[in-house]
């Protein structure tokens, strides 16, 4: 097999989680936390950070697609595989958060 390409947004992930310093710093200036952390962040868009909490869980929407049909390269960025529970890749069925 190939070498696994490395992915910033996971250690952004695992140091959020584990790092209250970092965490406090993230929420506040998430584009330039994201940019030190080797994220590539375009400029022009906003990043918004948010907390989910054991009582509250976040769903983030997709854009619209401007014709009503995604291109095949959106649907690339947004469609997930299937884990072996039959939930969207990275989550188990009966899981909250992703196994990063």
């Amino acid at each position: 097999m190939g070498k696994q390409e490395h992915n910033p947004w996971k250690d952004v992930l695992k140091r959020a989680m584990t790092d209250p310093a970092y965490r406090k710093a993230l929420k506040a200036n998430p584009a330039k936390v994201l940019a030190e952390t080797g994220v590539k962040v375009d400029k022009g868009t906003e990043y918004v950070v948010v907390e989910q909490t054991p009582h509250k869980v976040y769903l983030v929407l997709p854009a619209l697609a401007e014709e009503g049909e995604l291109s095949d390269e959106m649907l690339n960025k947004v469609a997930g595989g299937y884990g072996q529970r039959g939930g969207p890749k990275g989550f188990d069925s009966d899981d909250r958060w992703p196994h990063v």
